[in-house]
């Protein structure tokens, strides 16, 4: 009896050791999707650790300095992938049940013994083949060029040490892999990121700012100038050459003046273009008619006031001929484009700012008091004694408050916007109060071929002047 409960416990572990490693085999050629862009090494192993049951251990390797890795993998087993990418970091690995053990690499020198012919096909992230890159076997001047297929062959000369080819085109982040005797070497181009951020806005589209050829400015959000201002144009001042802004008035909202390069014209108006977004603003100003008064008559309220200043990204200023070919007679005098903010891939955040301002008289003028009016002036009244700066000037408060709404996935990201400020004048019953409803939205399409975008505001604007008590409401929906 006890021989067959003996041999029954040893069949029971045969078969238990075969099934765990019929297991082990099993999962080590578990094919998985895997495609990441410019990613750090540690969010390499977590999407393989989310698409497989095996867990990285990496005790004493330090993998917060690797390089981005950038790979496009499809229905490829796991050995594959990683023995395809972890011998460019110098990292070898054991599979031990479900644990995968990380190992830094010895470094061993590697050496042709003969002469040998890599190829390969360099695409792009979208899997497009990028023609033209550069193949070149790094410390020779040995090197190919990708034909129109995005094919590309290079013979390693028979003896070289460790060969590393090195990927390079322009727009794209070099890449560079070790050969490790490998014939054939696929590589993925990424996009240089840095590169794409140095655009600027022209007309209806976005140029390389190494490739505008127009006259243009452009100044980001994080060059604006700081501190409260009631319109988007003061914003500019001083930072671009031969824009001259010139605050029609001291009053908040009042028409400020944008003259780029000059007065243009004689008779007609020497104001600027304004496209926000892509779409041409009416830049005629609004005004404020006042009966028996020509000059009051005259003031007039910014339409731009109605833009909180938080909410705009970049603006650019198209000063030559190359405004008018884009926008004909309307672009006569200079185009400012302005972009606004929107959501950011990857970035879900909620934003509150707030802004405080004291404004006052910095000097008020030197007259005679009332006492001096009197012996100036025969038959002046001798029972009233006012100052009459100080009946109509004050110390006003500043107020800007802003909340911000976004989130960005690759396919769709939004950003959402609510703005009050509140800009009491120096003088009694002058002031602007406004208020911005924003919502910026895209959503993309067909691999990016196809995208909706939604950019809609809702904003309120109540401004007073001195010649009435009773507001001038301008309210666009």
């Amino acid at each position: 009896m006890n021989k067959k409960i003996n041999c029954l416990w040893r069949i029971f572990f045969i078969s238990a050791l075969l099934l765990s490693c019929l297991t082990i085999k099993a999962q080590s050629d578990v094919k998985i999707d895997l495609s990441l862009k410019q990613a750090n090494f540690k969010s390499f192993l977590t999407e393989i650790e989310s698409r497989t049951d095996y867990r990285f251990i990496y005790d004493g390797l330090d993998i917060s300095n690797l390089p981005k890795i950038t790979v496009n993998y499809k229905n490829t087993s796991l050995d594959k992938i990683l023995a395809e990418e972890l011998p460019s970091f110098n990292i070898n690995y054991q599979i031990n049940g479900n644990q995968i053990v990380l190992i830094i690499g010895t470094s061993p020198v590697s050496r042709t013994d003969e002469s040998l012919t890599v190829k390969g096909v360099v695409t792009g992230e979208a899997g497009i083949p990028v023609i033209g890159v550069n193949v070149i076997l790094k410390g020779t001047t040995i090197g190919t060029i990708v034909d129109v297929d995005g094919n590309y062959a290079i013979t390693i000369p028979q003896g070289t040490n460790n060969p590393v080819l090195v990927f390079s085109y322009l727009g794209y982040q070099t890449q560079e892999t070790a050969v490790n005797k490998r014939a054939t070497i696929n590589m993925i181009m990424g996009e240089d990121e840095v590169l794409l951020s140095e655009i600027v806005v022209v007309g209806y589209g976005v140029v390389k700012k190494s490739d505008a050829t127009g006259a243009l400015d452009i100044i980001k959000s994080e060059d604006f100038n700081k501190g409260t201002v009631s319109s988007p144009e003061m914003l500019l001042n001083g930072h671009i050459a031969g824009v001259q802004i010139t605050p029609g008035s001291g009053q908040p909202g009042a028409n400020t003046s944008v003259r780029i390069r000059g007065v243009n014209s004689i008779s007609a108006s020497s104001e600027p273009l304004y496209v926000i977004d892509g779409v041409p603003i009416d830049n005629s100003r609004t005004s404020s008619s006042v009966g028996g008064d020509a000059a009051l008559s005259n003031m007039s309220v910014n339409p731009l006031s109605m833009i909180s200043p938080s909410d705009i990204e970049s603006m650019t200023v198209l000063k030559d001929a190359s405004a008018t070919a884009i926008y004909g007679s309307r672009g006569a005098n200079g185009v400012i484009i302005i972009t606004t903010k929107g959501g950011k891939d990857g970035v879900r955040a909620v934003n509150y700012s707030s802004t405080l301002g004291v404004s006052a008289v910095a000097n008020k003028i030197d007259v005679l008091s009332a006492n001096e009016f009197r012996n100036y002036v025969a038959g002046a009244n001798k029972d009233v004694s006012t100052d009459w700066q100080d009946a109509i000037f004050r110390t006003t408060l500043t107020q800007d408050h802003n909340i911000t709404f976004s989130n960005g996935t690759k396919n769709t990201s939004y950003r959402a916007s609510l703005s009050m400020s509140d800009q009491p004048g120096i003088i009694l019953s002058i002031g602007l109060r406004r208020y911005s409803l924003r919502l910026n939205a895209i959503h993309k399409m067909f691999e990016d071929r196809l995208a909706l975008a939604v950019n809609a505001i809702i904003p309120a604007m109540s401004s007073k002047t001195y010649w009435s008590s009773n507001p001038v409401e301008l309210r666009v929906g």
